[in-house]
């Protein structure tokens, strides 16, 4: 337990979220840590929050932004982190309302299928043959009207020389200080980072991975990912 004061704000870590008491809680949006980055996705959660609401961020340096909303509803806002906000503790206020959330150059978090920040990844996969034929398989399949997720074994081919690339979409990522500092293991196994920065949509990163053939036949797997230092939250996949 660890406690965080932003102005007159006490604000308390409890697992992975903040709980404040009478205030806002803001976490990342993918992994659920009270922790940020700028341009990532964050989610901030209260009571009778507006559907027209105006995002406002005071940084550490005293510098306040308001932010891009991308979603809103009377519980829950989910909103972009301002580019160039300062590390440290920020103030984050919508309406009447107001929690903290450290922010950090990154902080790594990766989408689980669910949404939850854990289980099986929301990830894509393809299959890239030595002729140069790319197969696309399955990472996860969920139930309907919001069942629960679960991970679709992938294949690894049949020759040596065929890799199964894995996308997996987060957010935070993308401050990240250079690839050496970049490092992924599946099932413990060290998995080359192929890529990793900003995907297509706002706050939305991605990291491509090389599954080690080594891991055929060893069903669901854990994705460790290290950005800088830093351990993104653990999610799965299955190898058949």
């Amino acid at each position: 337990m660890w406690r965080l004061l932003t102005n007159t704000i006490g604000v308390t870590r409890s697992d992975n979220s903040i709980d404040a008491e009478g205030a806002l809680s803001i976490r990342s949006h993918a992994s659920g840590v009270p922790k940020v980055a700028g341009s990532s996705i964050a989610l901030a959660t209260g009571a009778d929050l507006s559907s027209t609401t105006v995002v406002s961020v005071t940084d550490s340096a005293g510098t306040t932004w308001q932010a891009e909303v991308l979603s809103a509803t009377d519980s829950a806002v989910v909103f972009l982190a301002p580019d160039g906000i300062a590390s440290g503790i920020a103030s984050v206020s919508i309406g009447g309302q107001s929690g903290g959330v450290l922010i950090d150059t990154v902080a790594p978090g990766l989408y689980s299928a669910d949404g939850t920040g854990q289980g099986v990844a929301r990830a894509e996969a393809v299959l890239i043959g030595a002729d140069g034929t790319s197969t696309a398989q399955p990472v996860f399949v969920c139930g309907a009207a919001g069942g629960s997720c679960v991970a679709s074994p992938l294949e690894l081919g049949a020759k040596e020389s065929d890799q199964l690339l894995i996308t997996l979409r987060g957010t935070g990522l993308r401050g990240f200080s250079g690839v050496a500092n970049v490092a992924g293991r599946i099932g413990g196994s060290i998995a080359p980072v192929v890529s990793i920065g900003s995907g297509s949509e706002p706050g939305v990163d991605q990291v491509q991975l090389i599954v080690p053939r080594s891991l055929a036949g060893a069903g669901e797997v854990s994705i460790v990912l290290t950005v800088d230092g830093q351990t993104a939250n653990v999610v799965t996949i299955a190898i058949q």
